[in-house]
């Protein structure tokens, strides 16, 4: 029974982290291609460290990239997971993301598959 409640729990903390990190990435569809590929282009991940309605510290990772580098669409993926995080097992120190997303940019701005 102990086992079910930890499962619930856990499954409405990956739907709370899947939204979370839907209304970041929101965010960065707001931005032109120039400022996307700026970011592509610096190479940088973007780290945000938070608390979600419910009170779950967590981190998001996000980077973008050139997809296609003939077609120049921009990708931008985000990663969430608990923070701090849980090791794998309890003691491998290899952590694994809760949830993911990203979005592929067109050079005119469009979105691809959406």
């Amino acid at each position: 029974m102990l086992g079910v409640r930890y499962e619930n729990m856990r499954s409405s903390l990956k739907a709370e982290f899947r939204e979370t990190l839907s209304n970041v990435l929101l965010s960065f569809k707001d931005k032109t291609y120039p400022e996307l590929l700026d970011f592509a282009e610096s190479q940088e991940i973007r780290t945000f460290f938070d608390k979600t309605s419910s009170g779950s510290a967590y981190q998001i990772e996000i980077q973008a990239f050139l997809d296609d580098s003939k077609s120049r669409n921009i990708r931008v993926t985000g990663d969430i997971s608990p923070d701090p995080h849980p090791p794998l097992w309890g003691f491998i120190p290899l952590y694994l993301d809760t949830a993911s997303d990203d979005f592929i940019m067109t050079p005119e701005g469009k979105f691809v598959n959406e």
